[in-house]
Protein backbone atom coordinates (compact mmCIF):
# COMPACT_ATOMS: atom_id res chain seq x y z
CA UNK A 1 0.00 0.00 0.00
CA UNK A 2 1.53 3.20 -0.84
CA UNK A 3 1.55 6.25 1.61
CA UNK A 4 -1.43 8.06 0.78
CA UNK A 5 -3.54 5.19 0.50
CA UNK A 6 -2.05 4.26 4.12
CA UNK A 7 -3.21 7.56 5.16
CA UNK A 8 -6.34 7.44 3.91
CA UNK A 9 -7.22 4.38 5.44
CA UNK A 10 -5.42 5.62 9.00
CA UNK A 11 -7.70 9.09 8.80
CA UNK A 12 -10.99 6.54 8.33
CA UNK A 13 -9.67 4.36 11.26
CA UNK A 14 -9.05 7.76 13.37
CA UNK A 15 -12.81 9.00 12.67
CA UNK A 16 -13.69 5.41 13.25
CA UNK A 17 -12.13 5.76 17.27
CA UNK A 18 -13.01 9.27 17.50
CA UNK A 19 -16.87 8.99 16.50
CA UNK A 20 -17.24 5.37 18.86
CA UNK A 21 -15.49 7.59 21.88
CA UNK A 22 -18.11 10.22 21.32
CA UNK A 23 -21.14 7.66 21.37
CA UNK A 24 -22.05 9.09 18.15
CA UNK A 25 -24.14 6.45 16.32
CA UNK A 26 -23.28 5.69 12.65
CA UNK A 27 -26.71 7.20 11.15
CA UNK A 28 -26.37 10.11 13.47
CA UNK A 29 -22.94 10.61 12.62
CA UNK A 30 -23.61 10.12 9.07
CA UNK A 31 -26.35 12.69 8.70
CA UNK A 32 -24.30 15.12 10.01
CA UNK A 33 -21.13 14.63 7.70
CA UNK A 34 -23.51 14.06 4.81
CA UNK A 35 -26.78 15.96 5.15
CA UNK A 36 -26.81 16.05 1.12
CA UNK A 37 -26.42 12.24 0.66
CA UNK A 38 -29.64 10.22 0.44
CA UNK A 39 -28.89 7.74 2.45
CA UNK A 40 -25.70 9.51 4.47
CA UNK A 41 -24.91 6.27 6.41
CA UNK A 42 -24.51 4.37 3.22
CA UNK A 43 -21.76 6.60 2.27
CA UNK A 44 -19.69 6.05 5.26
CA UNK A 45 -20.05 2.58 4.75
CA UNK A 46 -18.89 2.95 1.19
CA UNK A 47 -16.11 5.14 2.76
CA UNK A 48 -15.44 2.56 5.62
CA UNK A 49 -15.04 0.14 2.65
CA UNK A 50 -12.04 1.88 1.10
CA UNK A 51 -11.30 1.46 -2.93
CA UNK A 52 -12.37 -2.03 -2.20
CA UNK A 53 -14.64 -2.45 -5.79
CA UNK A 54 -15.97 -5.40 -4.63
CA UNK A 55 -17.73 -3.51 -1.79
CA UNK A 56 -18.66 -0.09 -3.87
CA UNK A 57 -15.76 1.32 -1.44
CA UNK A 58 -15.13 4.53 -2.31
CA UNK A 59 -12.35 7.20 -1.45
CA UNK A 60 -12.18 10.64 1.14
CA UNK A 61 -12.28 13.37 -0.71
CA UNK A 62 -10.88 16.56 0.90
CA UNK A 63 -14.54 17.79 0.91
CA UNK A 64 -15.33 14.79 3.07
CA UNK A 65 -12.55 14.94 5.66
CA UNK A 66 -13.86 18.53 6.54
CA UNK A 67 -17.19 17.27 7.02
CA UNK A 68 -16.43 14.48 8.79
CA UNK A 69 -14.25 16.55 11.05
CA UNK A 70 -16.84 19.21 11.55
CA UNK A 71 -18.97 16.14 12.60
CA UNK A 72 -16.79 14.84 15.26
CA UNK A 73 -17.07 18.58 16.47
CA UNK A 74 -12.81 18.08 15.15
CA UNK A 75 -10.47 20.50 13.60
CA UNK A 76 -9.50 18.50 9.94
CA UNK A 77 -5.88 19.74 10.89
CA UNK A 78 -5.96 18.26 14.41
CA UNK A 79 -7.19 14.83 13.10
CA UNK A 80 -4.49 14.72 10.39
CA UNK A 81 -1.50 16.01 12.38
CA UNK A 82 -2.53 13.16 14.68
CA UNK A 83 -2.43 10.52 11.72
CA UNK A 84 0.84 11.71 10.29
CA UNK A 85 1.99 11.18 13.77
CA UNK A 86 0.88 7.45 14.05
CA UNK A 87 2.29 6.84 10.74
CA UNK A 88 5.65 8.04 11.68
CA UNK A 89 5.39 5.47 14.95
CA UNK A 90 4.66 2.73 12.47
CA UNK A 91 7.51 3.68 10.37
CA UNK A 92 9.63 3.48 13.36
CA UNK A 93 8.56 -0.18 14.51
CA UNK A 94 7.48 -1.54 10.57
CA UNK A 95 10.03 0.31 8.52
CA UNK A 96 6.75 2.19 7.03
CA UNK A 97 8.30 4.54 4.38
CA UNK A 98 7.57 7.97 4.45
CA UNK A 99 9.78 10.77 2.61
CA UNK A 100 11.73 13.47 5.16
CA UNK A 101 10.01 16.97 5.61
CA UNK A 102 11.37 19.22 2.80
CA UNK A 103 8.73 21.78 3.73
CA UNK A 104 10.90 24.38 5.17
CA UNK A 105 13.43 25.99 2.75
CA UNK A 106 17.18 25.82 4.41
CA UNK A 107 18.61 27.97 1.65
CA UNK A 108 19.37 31.44 2.70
Amino acid sequence: MDLAAQFERDFIMAVERIRKKSDLKIKEFAAIAFPDQAKPDNKWQRILAGKNPLKKGQSVSIEDAFRICIALNRHVSEVMWKVEHELKEKKKKNSIYIPEDHSENTEK
